[in-house]
């Protein structure tokens, strides 16, 4: 949790501006933020789309 200290912004001056909107998202009834597991990371090959999915979309097979 961003609150209790367990994730971080990359920015630590973001930090305070950031956990008022994950509080101002929950109090509204809004969906939650979502911490990606660290096989998505950007720019990791776990942040890709996989090739079968993209194959089914560039060959007409699959809707985006």
């Amino acid at each position: 949790m961003v609150d209790v200290g367990e994730y971080a912004t990359v920015r630590l001056a973001l930090m305070k501006d950031t956990l008022e909107y994950l509080r101002a998202l929950k109090s509204g009834g809004r969906v939650s933020h979502t911490i990606w597991p660290p096989h998505c990371k950007i720019m990791t090959r776990g942040h890709n789309v996989v090739d079968p999915v993209v194959e089914a979309v560039l060959n007409g097979k699959g809707k985006m």
